[in-house]
């Protein structure tokens, strides 16, 4: 058998005789965008590139409960909150005139945080202690 069809993936084809013109100078066969001896990359370019999983380590995430859903927003505020991302102020005012047309007895309030993916704990206090609910825009 020769060596690169020894050294192909699983699953894939050997290269045939006639694949002469994929041939690398190191004599490493490259099919499928693979190289079929890596140990012939390892040497050459040792000290040369370093890859990283570019998936990286996922965050843990603790799932929490919605909060219950209110009989009526009549009467109510409720917050729109801005989050700052391209177009949401635009999305926000779309949506304040929507409620003011269909849910005129419902009080809209527009709030932004003070920076885009920080937490704005005075911005999450004021939501708690003036308002009802809160809807998070993210623009379109």
């Amino acid at each position: 058998m020769p060596q690169d069809a020894a050294n192909a993936a699983p699953g894939s084809t050997p290269p045939s005789a006639d694949a002469e013109a994929n041939l690398e100078p190191s004599g490493a066969f490259i099919y499928g965008g693979r190289q079929s001896n890596p140990s012939v990359v390892e040497g050459r370019m040792a000290g040369v590139v370093t890859v990283h999983d570019p998936r990286g380590y996922p965050p843990k995430v603790t799932g929490k409960r919605l909060a219950p859903r209110l009989a009526s927003l009549d009467g109510k505020v409720v917050y729109l909150v801005d989050c700052l991302f391209d177009n949401s102020e635009a999305f926000m005012e779309q949506m304040r005139q929507w409620f003011a047309a269909h849910l005129p007895a419902v009080e809209t309030r527009i709030i932004k945080p003070h920076q885009s993916w920080v937490d704005d704990a005075d911005m999450r206090a004021k939501i708690a202690s003036e308002g009802n609910a809160a809807i998070l825009g993210v623009g379109l």
